[in-house]
Parts: structure tokens; sequence; C-alpha cells
């Protein structure tokens, strides 16, 4: 049996040029054994500039280094004024504690400009690109570290367009 994941790109979020600027993928995993998760694409450090031709080719890329994160996009549970992640569709099926989160609701949702029941809202959702504009306030707001201490690193440009351009196309052409 085959357990690789069968990674399918749902929404780039962000800036339209990813690699120049950062930005934002959704993905889901089209087998199901694994969940949703969103990558969140900085440039960590280095020269952004890229030189071009007269003719508009690339002649020189930017020394850069791009750090790569994920956070998971579980969908929440609002349940007694707390957030939990939703482990089955009977409401009582609950884990023991609220997401860690949870409590600070209100401060992230002004954080973002949303009222705190429209964050709750976008946890809650069954859309998954909701889940991640909401997962990302959160990372926005205390740390991306919070959900990914361990990020990975690429310092090739032509890393990430192996990584993402042919999700990317493939989101263009649907």
């Amino acid at each position: 049996m085959n357990n690789n994941p069968d990674l399918k790109l749902v929404a780039q979020l962000g800036d339209s040029n990813p690699f120049d600027h950062g930005g934002q993928f959704v993905f889901i995993d089209k087998t199901g054994i694994n969940s949703p998760f969103l990558e969140v694409l900085e440039i960590s450090s280095g020269n952004t500039e890229t030189e071009y031709d007269k003719d508009g080719n690339v002649l020189i890329y930017g020394n850069m280094e791009w750090e790569i994160n994920h956070i998971g996009l579980d969908q929440c549970i609002y349940v007694d004024g707390f957030l939990y992640v939703k482990l089955s569709d009977d409401e009582d099926d609950l884990p023991d504690h609220p997401i860690w989160f949870s409590d600070k609701i209100e401060i992230v949702a002004e954080f973002v400009g949303l009222k705190p029941i429209e964050l709750i809202k976008k946890f809650c959702s069954e859309n998954v690109v909701e889940r991640a504009v909401a997962y990302k306030s959160v990372a926005d707001c205390y740390g991306i570290i919070n959900f990914d201490s361990h990020p990975h690193y690429v310092q090739e440009r032509r890393d990430l367009e192996k990584r993402y351009c042919s999700h990317i196309e493939s989101l263009k052409s649907n």
C-alpha cells in the first residue's frame, strides 16, 4: 500500500509573486491520509533584487534564503466559549483541553481587524481556506514558531520553483 501523500494546492494566499515577496500555500492530501496544511513561505535573508535584461529575462536572481513553515489546519468546534480541535462529528468527542490559543481569540481578532465571532467561524469552517486564514492570523499575532519550531530552509530559487510551480500552474488551470 502506498502511504505517500498526493498533494493538491487548493489556494495560494498573499502576494502574487511569492518567491520574491513571500506567500502562503494551502494544500490538501487527496489520499486523505494527512490533514490539510498551510505552507508559509518567507524570505529570511538576502538581497531580493532580481536583475533583468532588456527583454525581461532574468539575468541574476537576488541572493536569498527562504524559510518554509507548516501550520496544520485542523477544523475546530466551539463549545462553552472555547475552541477545540474537532475529532469527529460527535460534539461530545472533545480533546481534554481547548486549543492553545482558544483564550486569545479576542486579541487575535482585534489584531487582524475581525470580530471574534468571525474568526471563530473561520476556525470551525468546513472550508480549509477559511481555516488557513484563521490559523495564519494566530501565527501573525503570536509568531509562527508556535506552529512550526523546525522550519525548512531553501537557498536556491530553482528548488522553490520545483516545489511549487507545478502546483501553482495546476491551480491556475482549474
